[in-house]
């Protein structure tokens, strides 16, 4: 059994489980034994000294299985018997949250002074970054107050997290960045100091801010060392970079030109050399020229639409809705598949997210025309409430969602996933074997 304890990773539990009965069992010892007491003083019943120790374990037993329950309630009913405001576990989590989404320093800083003001009782509350000994208060306070908060501060070395408290004044260091030192400055409605629940709470949440802005500013630095980067001629590993990024580019390009344009090429070749061996009437011979011209038309369109997916053909010029226009037509020429769309712009969108649009309808057709084998798609694309809104849904023979996430990358939609992400938007979609594929994207303006 001890050994299975150790495989299984449960022997922490065991302990925990055993300190947990030896607490109880020390909590129940003195009630047990009062209302024992209690029982021989007031019950006039003649009892033996072993029916005595019965009755004492009996009751010794009844405490520490309450005691239990209480614990397993408390648990389960937490939500309801204490007050929403004072769960700080449940706040980390949220404000960890939350701090995934923002942007930027400011939306970061506001995040943190919403989460504060929502679970302290604050009057007020203010974030600076002037030098501490020039620092003026930034809201109305008493003076000898915040005279000998700036001293404490002056006296003690800051460290992230670190609360300073004097009377109804706060001070929380949050970091030093490149605008320089940041602190949190707040004033309580009431004079009491923070409980130690309350500090540990404050002092984690500011930590998590301060990582969140140290890495943005880290993400902004690499992103302007690379701009650098490729405005110097001095970079080895970018150039290196940028010729295995175009050796991969070129790699497929050959791939797609192999199996398509020259596999073509050759079948016109024998059939030219053919017809220059063979003896036929000129109305034969017409035919096969007139099949060959035909031939030689698909090639051009072959090209063409290779060239289009190398690069959109006057995007920024006709507009995405014109473009997305033309991939349906060409798409349509190419598959027997009914094209119900919508294009619906009312903004203005950037270059880069136009490209993205595009590429995505151009993926989403291309696996509707390898894989759905459907009769039917309808594209709904169009601006509301502050997004970019993409619906695309066919009546093909759609596919496991298990399947899909095992090998997703082949059908294409890992890249249009990553793509989306990449611009900060949403991809949701669902699809059951027989009942065809639902795809919806959102993309912020």
């Amino acid at each position: 059994v001890f050994l299975y304890l150790i495989c299984t990773d449960r022997l922490f539990q065991l302990q925990f489980s055993i300190n947990h009965f030896v607490y109880y069992a020390f909590l129940s010892l003195l009630p047990s034994f009062l209302v024992t007491l209690l029982y021989i003083k007031f019950v006039n019943e003649a009892r033996g000294l072993v029916e005595l120790a019965l009755l004492f374990l009996l009751i010794y037993v009844i405490n520490i299985l309450a005691l239990y329950l209480k614990g397993c309630f408390d648990r389960i009913l937490r939500t309801k018997l204490y007050v929403q405001k004072d769960f700080y576990q449940e706040s980390i989590y949220r404000i960890g949250e939350a701090l995934k989404k923002q942007k930027n320093m400011q939306e970061v800083i506001q995040c943190l002074e919403k989460e504060v003001s929502e679970l302290l009782a604050i009057e007020e509350l203010a974030f600076v970054q002037p030098a501490i000994k020039n620092m003026q208060a930034p809201f109305q306070c008493d003076e000898k107050e915040w005279m000998k908060l700036t001293k404490k501060m002056d006296r003690k070395p800051l460290s992230i997290g670190k609360i300073i408290e004097n009377k109804r004044l706060f001070a929380v260091f949050v970091g030093s960045f490149r605008q320089g030192p940041l602190l949190l400055i707040g004033k309580k409605k009431h004079p009491i100091p923070f409980t130690a629940e309350q500090t540990d709470w404050l002092s984690t949440i500011v930590y998590y801010t301060s990582i969140t802005i140290e890495n943005m500013a880290k993400v902004e630095d690499l992103i302007k060392e690379l701009d650098n980067l490729k405005e110097s001629r001095n970079s080895i590993w970018l150039t290196r970079l940028i010729f295995q990024w175009s050796e991969k580019e070129r790699r497929k390009l050959s791939i797609d030109l192999h199996d398509t344009i020259l596999q073509d090429l050759i079948v016109l070749k024998r059939k030219v050399e053919s017809l220059r061996v063979q003896n036929m009437r000129m109305d034969e011979m017409k035919k096969q020229l007139s099949d060959i011209e035909e031939e030689i038309v698909d090639i051009i369109d072959l090209t063409r639409e290779i060239c289009h997916e190398l690069r959109p053909p006057f995007l920024s010029q006709i507009g995405l809705k014109e473009a997305i226009v033309q991939l349906i037509q060409r798409f349509q020429l190419r598959a027997n598949i009914k094209v119900e769309w919508n294009v619906h712009l009312l903004a203005k969108l950037e270059e880069e997210q136009e490209l993205a649009i595009y590429r995505i309808i151009q993926e989403l057709l291309n696996n509707a025309l390898k894989h759905s084998q459907a009769s039917y798609i309808k594209l709904t694309l169009e601006t509301r409430n502050e997004e970019i809104q993409l619906h695309y849904m066919d009546n093909g023979i759609g596919m496991d969602m298990k399947t899909l996430r095992q090998d997703h990358r082949k059908l294409g939609l890992f890249g249009i996933k990553e793509r989306v992400q990449g611009l900060g938007g949403t991809y949701k979609m669902t699809s059951q074997l027989g009942e065809g594929l639902d795809i919806r994207i959102s993309i912020p303006l």
